[in-house]
């Protein structure tokens, strides 16, 4: 059991305003997601989010078209395995007037793509149009919210910023 003196020490500690010993504070919370300098306050949190996920396209196209010169009669056939990961990283700190958050998130998918192609008489399909190509794509985003929760109002402001690139590769015999 912690004496008066460790209790005071902790109220010093924990006073707004006041430079934190964080190396304390992670000594005072074994054992919890505080191993964080300043999450193992009270009311501070932080989660940590990664996450893999697969999923399989397998679908089959019959195409016809049909004109005043000619029917044309093709099937696709593409196969796409989507890899998703995403990261995510949100902090909540409370103030004395609301709540801080702040978070990340990135996240990146790609998707190679294998076609097979039977053209048909008089198809349209572009005879070298090879069959693969891959689709990548990464998000960044970062942002900030105040939130203020009184009785009778609620109020919340916040920023957010948000990058994403997107590249989509064909092999080189197939560009025209």
């Amino acid at each position: 059991p912690e004496g008066q003196g460790g209790r005071r020490r902790q109220e010093l500690r924990n006073r707004p305003g006041q430079p934190r010993d964080w190396w304390a504070s992670r000594a005072e919370t074994p054992g919890t997601a505080a191993e964080s300098p300043g999450v193992g306050a009270p009311g501070h949190e932080l989660d940590v989010n990664l996450q893999y996920t697969r999923g399989w396209e397998d679908e089959a196209y019959h195409l016809k078209e049909e004109s005043n010169v000619r029917v044309g009669t093709d099937m696709t056939h593409l196969e796409a395995v989507e890899n998703t990961l995403p990261l995510s990283i949100d902090y909540t700190r409370p103030l004395a007037s609301g709540r801080l958050q702040l978070g990340g998130r990135l996240r990146t998918r790609w998707l190679p793509i294998t076609y097979a192609v039977d053209r048909g008489v008089g198809s349209v399909i572009y005879d070298g149009l090879g069959d693969e190509s891959d689709w990548d794509e990464d998000l960044f985003a970062a942002y900030v919210n105040f939130v203020r929760a009184k009785p009778s109002y609620s109020v919340e402001a916040g920023l957010r910023a948000e990058q994403t690139n997107v590249t989509y590769t064909i092999p080189d015999e197939n560009s025209y």
